[in-house]
């Protein structure tokens, strides 16, 4: 009975104890294929379905602030700071748009860093995904810093072209964050090769924005 009980832990090794957590995968581990990046790239696209952005926040946004939209006496309770312009620090809807909009651009920086061995598809998803980050960029800053005319050189919005969950990035100069967008617009013209339809970026819709 030894002799069985000293071989049977002989054959054992610390490599069965080291196994990856079943509520999360590495964006190494995710995005390994070509079939992996299509559906990150949707994950991409779903972001901008988020009540937070193009759903409600940014079209009424824009509509209360030119006045071309007006709180009915039925509201309950939304997006009175932005009809009054009585923004705070710790406003829901402005947090909202800053925290979907991030995670958005998380989800593009994974999909263009993946390691995946280049091909038409392959470049026209990651295209895809920097077109969405230069929209995304476009967005914050057009909402979180002056107008460019205004202070070219003022406080834009933090740029992370990256994942690295420890990075505490300081808020670039907003110069630098067009710059950003339209580096990243560039890239989507030259990998992106086709039109798919109009629920997607194509080489015409990153030379338009």
């Amino acid at each position: 009975y030894m002799i069985i009980i000293i071989s049977i832990f002989s054959s054992c090794s610390g490599s069965f104890l080291d196994q990856k957590p079943y509520s999360s995968v590495s964006p190494e581990d995710a995005l390994a294929s070509e079939s992996d990046l299509l559906i990150a790239l949707r994950g991409v696209y779903a972001d901008l379905w988020d009540a937070n952005l193009y759903v409600r926040t940014i079209p009424v946004d824009g509509d209360l602030y030119a006045d071309n939209a007006y709180i009915s006496i039925k509201n309950s309770g939304k997006y009175l700071t932005f009809d009054n312009y009585t923004i705070s620090s710790n406003d829901a809807d402005f947090s909202g748009i800053w925290s979907t909009s991030y995670n958005t651009i998380l989800r593009a920086n994974n999909l263009i860093d993946a390691n995946v061995s280049p091909n038409t598809n392959v470049n026209q998803y990651k295209g895809e995904a920097y077109a969405l980050r230069a929209l995304t960029y476009f967005n914050l800053i057009r909402i979180y810093a002056r107008p460019y005319l205004a202070d070219s050189t003022g406080l834009g919005v933090p740029i992370v072209l990256h994942y690295d969950p420890a990075y505490k990035p300081a808020r670039s100069q907003t110069n630098q964050v067009y710059a950003r967008i339209l580096n990243d617009l560039d890239s989507a013209r030259i990998l992106q090769t086709e039109y798919i339809n109009s629920t997607r970026f194509s080489p015409y819709a990153a030379t338009l924005l």
